[in-house]
């Protein structure tokens, strides 16, 4: 039997019909960031979205842009970056199963912002004051005393080159009685530290930080009289608080609040909008050395 020529074969291969691949929906991802962070986890964010979405796009937005800003007050977005998905993301099992869970639904899309849900760092709302530190510090403990030692240490070795720094008490509102509505990891001594701090930095801001690095090693009328301050006077300020001292230890209050409760030891709002992960005593110095030279 003469063999049949290749040309004519019904087919070549397998026997069996080849599948198709699977179809994914096209989406797309409007990331909203602000291009001056001085740090954020939105390459990490993309990164697993487009492991669950393959049909994903990625449009970003300057935060400060008028289309930005439309669908942040649009959304109630509180935090930068964030995420705004079509809503055919839910048709990929994948993400459904994954980040899915953890958006919230609105008619702008899917939308994954906060901190819990996307580790965002940077309040939307806050203008950004560049080269400035805002340090939130517990005196009471050693994690706080530490941090701010750091701080004023680096403050002082960098000179002009230094952030603009402004250190604050770790203080919180609380309904109950306690004194002015409020109160401090050291009770109500905590309290008094804090009052005694805004005085100085209200009646003489030149001379708050060689108080508080004296307070460290010394009891507080020695602190302030090497600060160049009469102890009597300033006690008395603090035991009747002027209307701006309590004003700016609410203001502390809510933005701590903001910025997660309970407070933690030490907070460093970095350029009045942005909270840096501390995750050691290194990260206040990096965040030194990367602000100061913005510091107009």
């Amino acid at each position: 039997m003469t063999p049949r020529p290749a040309s004519c074969a019904p087919w070549v291969g397998s026997t069996e019909p080849s599948a198709e691949a699977p179809s994914h929906p096209e989406v797309t991802a409007r990331v909203i960031v602000d291009p001056a962070s001085l740090f954020d986890n939105r390459r990490s964010i993309m990164e697993a979205l487009a492991d669950d979405l393959p049909g994903i796009r990625f449009q970003v937005l300057d935060g400060n842009l008028p289309e930005a800003r439309e669908l942040l007050d649009r959304t109630g977005i509180a935090w930068l970056p964030a995420y705004v998905l079509d809503a055919n993301a839910e048709d990929e099992a994948s993400f459904r199963n994954g980040a899915g869970a953890l958006a919230r639904r609105h008619a702008a899309g899917l939308i994954l912002d906060g901190r819990e849900r996307v580790g965002a760092n940077r309040l939307s709302d806050r203008p950004r004051i560049e080269g400035r530190i805002d340090l939130f510090v517990a005196r009471s403990s050693e994690a706080g005393r530490r941090a701010l030692r750091l701080a004023l240490e680096n403050a002082q070795r960098q000179a002009e080159w230094s952030p603009e720094l402004i250190v604050h008490d770790v203080v919180w509102r609380d309904g109950s009685s306690s004194r002015y509505g409020l109160t401090a990891p050291g009770g109500a001594d905590g309290i008094d530290e804090a009052l005694r701090a805004a005085t100085v930095r209200q009646a003489a801001p030149e001379k708050l930080p060689l108080y508080l690095k004296e307070r460290l090693r010394a009891e507080a009328e020695t602190a302030l009289r090497l600060a160049g301050l009469d102890p009597a006077w300033t006690d008395a300020l603090a035991t009747r608080p002027v209307d701006g001292v309590l004003k700016g230890l609410y203001d502390d209050a809510d933005l701590l609040a903001r910025l997660g409760s309970p407070p933690a030891d030490v907070v460093l709002l970095a350029e009045n909008c942005e909270l840096i992960p501390l995750h050691s005593p290194a990260d206040i110095a990096r965040t030194f050395e990367r602000i100061g030279p913005r510091k107009r």
